[in-house]
Parts: C-alpha cells; structure tokens; sequence
C-alpha cells in the first residue's frame, strides 16, 4: 500500500451518518421510507459528483502520471476519498432499488385490501412503476466531440453535458454504456428522449439517431462517467 493508499484508508468516507444508519436498517424501512431513502442518496451521490468536479475530476480521472508518480496539480487524497464515496454509494443504491422491487408487489397487494378501484389496479402496470422508481437522477456519462450539423448538434447536445438518462437507460442499467449503443440501432430515425445536466440545470433533449454526412449515427462520443 502506498502513501497515498494509506492516506485514504484511513479516512472515513463523508457520507451523512443518517444515510448509513437508514441503509443499515434498510430491512425493517417501508415501502414510502426506502423510496425517500432512495431520493435522500441520490441527492447525496450529485452532490459527491459535483465535489469531485470542483476538484476538476471525475470518476475515471487518472491520479498519476505516464510514468507512475502522483500527479501534483491535483488533491489525491481528497478525489480518491470521493471516488471511494461514490462507489459506496452506488452499491447502497442498487440494494435500495432491489429493495424497493421486493416490496412493490407487497405495496400493490395493500392497496388492493383497502379496497383500491380494480380498474385503477389493472391500469398500474409494474413494470412502467418500476421506470418511475428507478428514475435516477445521477449522471452515469459525458457528451464529449459534438461534430457541427451532426444530429447531436442539431438536438441541441453540447460537449460536457451529463447523461442522467437515455430513453430507459440510467446509471443502474447501462452496462458499461453496452446499452446505449444497442438502443441507438434499435432507434434509428426514431426520437430518443434524454435527460441531460447542463452547469445546474436539468434538461429534456430529443435526439434521433441517423445516418449523416459523418462517422456513426450521432456525431458526437459519448463516455463512462
């Protein structure tokens, strides 16, 4: 273990300790306690990442030189100890989404007795109230490269915006960003609604992917974040 190594391990992550002990009791939480607990963690993983961006970093920004030493332009310990948040982060929240997929069918069966309308039952599909669950609000990925008439450009995407979701792609599901080139395929010439965070802002863009006058069907790169 190196210096730097041992400097972060001996840092505590800075997590709200009442987001850990409500993680800690995640199985005794109901239903609207872990869908808040899901709000309240996903606002503390933007949070981490807009600590890790004011220290001009990222998830994959690399700490040490081409030949091996510590960068010196940059506050390791402190990224490696947001880094490390996120990461804990992460997992706690894919236990709080499998959570909340355990108790919704339970949620559905106490509506049910307490004489919910049947139709209004039937008309709830699962699966559409589970997207709405699993709406994350974290950016998993970067726009990067926007090639000029390109119909990333013409959407309105700029390089640096933050991808928090493509059509039903989000940070729980992209697969190493494996998804969204299989949805572009599947899109093309079709709208695909994006939501993107641009500075402070969160924004709806509709892209549609197609063939143009340059390489791909986007014209821009798109990078795990």
């Amino acid at each position: 273990m190196n210096k730097l190594e041992a400097a972060v391990s001996n840092e505590k992550t800075t997590i709200p300790n009442i987001l850990t002990a409500q993680i800690n009791e995640l199985p005794l939480l109901s239903f609207s306690q872990v869908s808040q607990l899901k709000k309240d963690l996903e606002d503390e993983l933007s949070k981490q990442f807009d600590n890790l961006a004011a220290q001009n970093a990222d998830m994959n920004t690399q700490l040490t030189t081409a030949e091996g030493y510590p960068r010196h332009d940059l506050d390791l310990v402190t990224i490696r100890l947001l880094k490390r948040n996120v990461n804990v982060l992460r997992n706690d929240l894919k236990r709080i989404i499998e959570r909340i997929e355990y108790l919704l069918p339970l949620e559905f069966e106490s509506l049910n007795k307490q004489n919910v309308a049947e139709k209004n039952l039937q008309n709830l599909k699962v699966e559409d109230t589970r997207e709405a669950v699993v709406d994350a609000q974290i950016p998993f990925a970067k726009v990067v490269d926007v090639k000029l008439s390109s119909p990333s450009h013409g959407a309105g995407l700029q390089s640096e915006d933050l991808i928090i979701q493509f059509g039903s792609i989000h940070a729980l599901n992209h697969n190493n960003l494996h998804n969204i080139g299989k949805l572009v395929q599947d899109k093309l010439n079709q709208e695909i609604v994006l939501k993107i965070k641009r500075n402070n802002d969160t924004i709806t863009i509709q892209l549609k992917p197609r063939p143009w006058q340059g390489p791909g069907l986007l014209g821009c790169r798109i990078v795990q974040i």
